[in-house]
């Protein structure tokens, strides 16, 4: 079996898209709301461009990191956890 197709790449490669989805829409929530990554910024207590950097996929934020810029926006995360097939 060719290393790129290995069932862990293959769990590797679904979990980013999965992770790439999710950003994606919480940056579309923040949008639709009218709500500027300063103001996001500001109720974090951090800079603008920190902001930025989450949502340019900069970096690999903690938890945390994710939970806090949910909250900045006022929705809630589920969280499900799933055997990889």
């Amino acid at each position: 079996m060719s290393p790129s197709k290995s069932p862990q790449r293959t769990v590797a490669r679904n979990n980013l898209a999965a992770w790439h989805e999710f950003r994606l829409a919480m940056i579309d929530y923040r949008e639709k709301s009218g709500i500027t990554q300063k103001e996001v910024a500001d109720r974090l207590g951090i800079t603008q461009s920190a902001v930025s950097q989450f949502e340019s996929f900069g970096g690999n934020p903690r938890i945390m990191t994710i939970i806090a810029y949910a909250q900045a926006l006022n929705i809630e995360i589920d969280f499900s956890i799933n055997q990889a097939s």
